[in-house]
């Protein structure tokens, strides 16, 4: 396999070439209609019988090469034989079919019609040692945030993360890249904190969509809360509407930049009045395998909200620097950060320390588990202690 990024007009990368080779050869149309003609004593039809070996075959060797989700592609087969026994119509109209179908099963197209499928082209040529057909596919990877595939074939100035992070998952860490456009993010996290004196739960969920090259929108909510204590950033009672706009991308040592922009109307208990937020975030790749990040963060609540930082408080700072390592080609990665809270700006206020760390395991394709926690240093130091699960549609 092969991922090669290709460059758009504006620096992004927007497309990916991927190549695979499947062994064969594989059966042409005369087979396929003969085996339709072929019926067993049951009335089972000889051709989905040849076909489900086939898929049987295929669909594991396309989904154990790890490819990324396209939204639509060009395909180019290049069909090599062993001799010149078979003529190219034949070869390719029955092997087509089976090879696109494998696609869709292994989930890399979302189907073999108009909405997957943009064109395709046919070559051929005689290898005798290495019968079988070598696919290319051109077309707009649907996740290229999660795909360790980039980490393998990605050049140095690739500047997509191996994990799309966002406020709240999994960490307080955020990144300037957004959802790939047509692509769904649905990030839940379980988070306990508690000190010497007291606890908390909270279950926060958030749905990332990405609406264009440069843009997301995310929409977050607190299912549940229980127990009762400060230092949260976060009101918990309001609905968080977000929009992030990349800037610039990363070109030579300028990281990748963008600004997201939050209003949070409180849906529940006391002032319904929305507290604003203003995030710059910097990103770069450093290495084949580590990505850095730098987030400065504003936020304005027209009045204090319960369990509040600091407390009274209608307005605080936020410097917050961490990173993400991949550890594996499969996607498994390792995030943290270190937050300075409330101000490093505005020393009227005793600057706290609040370091983190996550586990991101991948489960299946777009489906990624994360374990972690962090402390919040001060007298009476807060822990804290996360699981989250991210999914991407």
């Amino acid at each position: 396999m092969a991922v090669v990024p290709v460059r758009g007009p504006r620096g992004a990368v927007s497309l990916v070439r991927l190549r695979l080779h499947l062994p064969g050869p594989l059966p042409g149309l005369n087979e396929l209609v003969a085996a339709a003609k072929r019926r067993s004593g049951t009335g089972w039809n000889g051709y989905a019988a040849l076909k489900r070996q086939w898929m049987a075959v295929l669909a594991p060797m396309i989904a154990g090469a790890k490819l990324p989700r396209l939204s639509r592609a060009w395909i180019g087969f290049r069909w090599l034989e062993p001799a010149r026994r078979r003529d190219p119509d034949n070869i390719a109209a029955g092997g087509r079919k089976l090879v696109l179908d494998a696609l869709v099963a292994a989930g890399v197209l979302p189907g073999d019609g108009w909405r997957g499928v943009l064109g395709w082209s046919d070559r051929f040529a005689v290898d005798a040692r290495r019968p079988g057909v070598t696919v290319t596919l051109l077309g707009l990877a649907r996740r290229l945030a999660l795909a360790g595939v980039l980490l393998a074939a990605a050049p140095a100035a690739a500047e997509t993360s191996p994990v799309n992070l966002a406020p709240g998952w999994p960490l307080r860490l955020d990144d300037p890249y957004p959802v790939t456009p047509g692509d769904w993010q649905l990030q839940t996290a379980l988070r306990q904190d508690w000190s010497s004196g007291a606890n908390r739960v909270t279950l926060r969920t958030d749905v990332r969509v990405g609406l264009r090259e440069s843009w997301e929108l995310d929409v977050g909510f607190t299912p549940a809360q229980a127990g009762s204590l400060g230092g949260d950033p976060v009101d918990h009672r309001a609905v968080r509407v977000s929009v992030l706009a990349r800037v610039t991308r990363q070109d030579g040592g300028w990281p990748a930049q963008a600004v997201r922009l939050t209003v949070a109307p409180a849906i529940a208990g006391g002032s319904r009045a929305p507290s604003l937020q203003a995030d710059w975030l910097d990103s770069w790749k450093v290495g084949a395998r580590a990505w850095v990040h730098l987030n400065a963060s504003y936020l304005v609540a027209p009045d204090p909200f319960p369990g509040g930082f600091p407390p009274g408080r209608r307005d605080w700072w936020q410097a917050r620097l961490g990173g993400v390592y991949a550890l594996a080609p499969s996607g498994l990665a390792l995030a943290g950060s270190v937050g300075i809270l409330p101000s490093p700006f505005l020393l009227r206020d005793q600057l706290r320390a609040d370091p983190e760390l996550a586990l991101l395991v991948p489960l299946a394709r777009g489906l990624v588990v994360s374990v972690g926690g962090g402390v919040l240093v001060q007298s009476d130091n807060v822990m804290r202690a996360q699981v989250g699960l991210s999914w991407t549609f």
